[in-house]
């Protein structure tokens, strides 16, 4: 059964704007915790400050109830009572067509304090990912093949040590792509999850870099719990 999507709208009284959105973001991250959350994402209106629009995708209708039912969600009901001009508008969405996106996990027996950093900069990058990286106008450049190929990645989410984002600014497959390392902690450890997004076709080279993620992850893993097996990929090749 394909994922479903839920989009919903609230109106901010005057003057509870900040209320608001400080009680959605409050709810995101558990809500992203919850089983078969796979997307919480909130936007603000640029055209009515007031409006904040929460995108949703749910493994099933059956979790997004789940979630519903949840402490998290039953505080924000209470608290957007006070705040909200009416009732909020919830839209239930099935997936017709979609962009291809890459996703992996692993578990990693390190905290997610130690393993942030390896997702969210430029050294961290060069312990598992690339030998060539640089920083530049405020962006990460990773160069492969003798910079025959850079791929420029932007920070557009980072909340250590959680969650980190980055937008593909280069490469005639990545441009516009999406990056996403969102760590989950637990009691054996941290369960990474990570996504490519927003690839416009599951192409030959789509396929090539799912394979090469897959990989990469347990680069991850292995710098994480104390290995050093280096950057997959050399200034020049890569380190087979």
């Amino acid at each position: 059964m394909p994922d479903v999507v839920v989009i919903a709208t609230a109106k901010a009284k005057p003057g509870k704007e900040k209320e608001l959105e400080r009680a959605l973001c409050e709810v995101a991250k558990p809500t992203r915790n919850q089983p078969g959350c796979v997307e919480f994402t909130l936007y603000r209106s640029e055209e009515d400050p007031a409006v904040i629009v929460g995108v949703e995708r749910w493994k099933s209708k059956a979790d997004h109830k789940r979630h519903l039912h949840g402490p998290h969600f039953q505080k924000l009901e209470t608290a957007m009572a006070k705040i909200i001009a009416g009732p909020p508008q919830i839209v239930w969405h099935e997936i017709i067509d979609e962009a291809a996106e890459i996703q992996h996990s692993v578990q990693i027996a390190a905290k997610p304090e130690a393993i942030y950093p390896l997702l969210a900069t430029a050294d961290g990058f060069r312990r598992w990912w690339a030998a060539d990286v640089t920083e530049a106008a405020g962006a990460v450049e990773l160069a492969f093949f003798n910079r025959t190929t850079v791929y420029r990645l932007r920070s557009e989410i980072d909340k250590p040590p959680t969650e980190a984002q980055r937008i593909c600014e280069t490469g005639e497959e990545w441009t516009g792509t999406r990056i996403v390392f969102r760590l989950e902690d637990g009691q054996s450890g941290t369960l990474l999850h990570f996504t490519h997004a927003g690839w416009k076709s599951a192409s030959a080279y789509f396929v090539s870099c799912n394979t090469t993620w897959g990989e990469l992850m347990y680069r991850i893993k292995a710098v994480a719990e104390g290995n050093t097996p280096g950057p997959l990929f050399t200034s020049a090749g890569m380190a087979y």
